[in-house]
């Protein structure tokens, strides 16, 4: 997939498209997904993952 960013109310805002196959052949996308609602969705699990992680390296004695 490839991402493309288009302009909505001065946002960037991302598009993943799958086009290898347009791309080598001539032919349309095969699927186009309107990235913003699933940036967030991913941020929010990433950081869901990343933080107790946090959470317990800052607990770990001598590490700083």
């Amino acid at each position: 997939m490839t991402v493309r960013y288009h302009h909505r109310r001065d946002q960037q805002i991302p598009a993943y498209m799958c086009q290898r196959d347009g791309i080598e052949n001539g032919r349309p996308a095969c699927a186009a997904i309107s990235g913003g609602d699933l940036d967030q969705a991913i941020g929010h699990l990433l950081l869901g993952a990343v933080a107790p992680l946090a959470v317990e390296a800052a607990l770990v004695p001598g590490r700083r």
